[in-house]
């Protein structure tokens, strides 16, 4: 066992929690109510874990992903899967895209640029707060910025089949803090820096050096300024197999406030969807994000009863 998993076998169970994308048609039940307390809490925790710019989880092995910030995915309607399932390229990559999103890594939008697309999904719990039956999700590697990686080699960490060379995993090319990172960003000529940059190794194999590599590409996003603030950095998670409803471990639902209608629409469809075909049936909070809208600003996360569905 590496020091990672070691260190998450650990210290587990010590951080527990006090707490679009329609799949296939959810069995009909009448869902049961989620108690505004839990929701409220939830929500509570998810503005600290945003609020917490730790650069590690007590140890140079332990990223601050696993006890810090808000691991999230955007989704969007397909009827072909369930939400809390890998997509069909996800499936075929072994690699699930998912942002970062806290106090110092900040952005105003999330993926897509159609509103209707990038208004909802959900949130995993950190790892160290995980419930002890949940399924352990590797993070694989982190981009400072969206890091197109449909032109990867799979999972989608790797290099680009425009920069062949230069866009391999940075640590494999000598890149191992954010100024190096930038300085390869801005290399002049570049037409497509989206596919030329490199991305961060945040695996397990990491060890000691994983944590500084994390915080390496939350301090490169902040160093793009007002061109990072622009668009979502893009974590790749390894895929897990479908059909695990009761094993994911999704912490909350999510729409953006002030997005249409669709979003809150599918959150609630995916929260009741998620009810139904979970045994003992598991009641999910929506909760509603408002993104910050400067660099600096604050993102805010927030329970309102009427969001949840009722039936």
């Amino acid at each position: 066992m590496n020091t990672l998993k070691l260190l998450i076998a650990v210290l587990g169970a010590s951080f527990v929690l006090g707490c679009s994308q329609t799949g296939p048609a959810p069995q009909q039940e009448p869902m049961n109510g989620l108690a505004a307390n839990t929701g409220n809490a939830v929500a509570a925790r998810l503005q600290t874990l945003y609020d917490d710019k730790r650069i590690n989880c007590g140890t140079p092995s332990a990223p601050a992903f696993l006890c810090s910030g808000v691991t999230l995915r955007v989704t969007r309607q397909d009827n072909s899967y369930h939400v809390w399932d890998p997509s069909p390229t996800s499936v075929k990559t072994g690699g699930i895209h998912f942002s970062y999103l806290r106090a110092d890594a900040n952005f105003k939008e999330m993926a897509w640029t159609d509103p209707k697309e990038n208004s909802n999904g959900y949130v995993l719990y950190p790892i160290l707060e995980k419930p002890a039956e949940k399924l352990h999700i590797e993070y694989l590697c982190a981009f400072p910025i969206d890091g197109w990686a449909w032109y990867r080699a799979s999972p989608g960490c790797g290099p680009s089949t425009d920069y062949p060379t230069q866009s391999r995993r940075c640590q494999s090319i000598g890149i191992t803090t954010a100024e190096q990172w930038i300085k390869h960003w801005q290399t002049a000529g570049i037409a497509k820096p989206s596919l030329h940059q490199c991305s961060f190794d945040i695996r397990d194999a990491m060890n000691n050096l994983g944590a500084d590599s994390f915080y390496q590409s939350i301090r490169a996003k902040q160093q793009l300024g007002q061109r990072g603030f622009s668009e979502q950095n893009d974590l790749i998670l390894a895929a897990w197999g479908a059909g695990q409803p009761n094993k994911l471990p999704i912490m909350a639902f999510f729409y953006i406030a002030g997005s249409p209608a669709v979003g809150l629409a599918d959150a609630r469809w995916n929260q009741r969807d998620l009810y139904n075909w979970t045994s003992p049936r598991i009641t999910v909070p929506i909760i509603r994000i408002t993104l910050a809208t400067t660099v600096t600003g604050r993102t805010t996360f927030q329970y309102v009863d009427a969001d949840q569905y009722h039936r």
